[in-house]
């Protein structure tokens, strides 16, 4: 139990960045699976609902938004590993 609360403490600054990489990666893949679901739920609704209703919008928007936050994620780990 003792061992859990001990922090973590970094070897060196390389494997500071590679955590972080590790997270920015999964934040990444987070959103994208977010968008994904807000895009099946938009499908779902449409079927039930008319197409055109602020719902169905404001899902596929939000799943817009998601993805370009992912793609903005990938492309500063990117940057950064570059």
């Amino acid at each position: 139990m003792e061992a859990a609360s001990l922090p973590l403490i970094p070897s060196g600054p390389r494997v500071l960045a590679g955590s972080k990489a590790r997270r920015a990666a999964k934040r990444a893949a987070r959103l994208m699976a977010d968008a994904e679901r807000f895009e099946r739920a938009a499908v779902r609704l449409e079927s039930q609902v008319e197409p055109d209703c602020w719902q169905v919008r404001h899902l596929r928007r939000s799943a817009a938004d998601l993805r370009r936050l992912a793609h903005e994620e990938a492309a500063s780990l990117s940057s950064a590993a570059a």
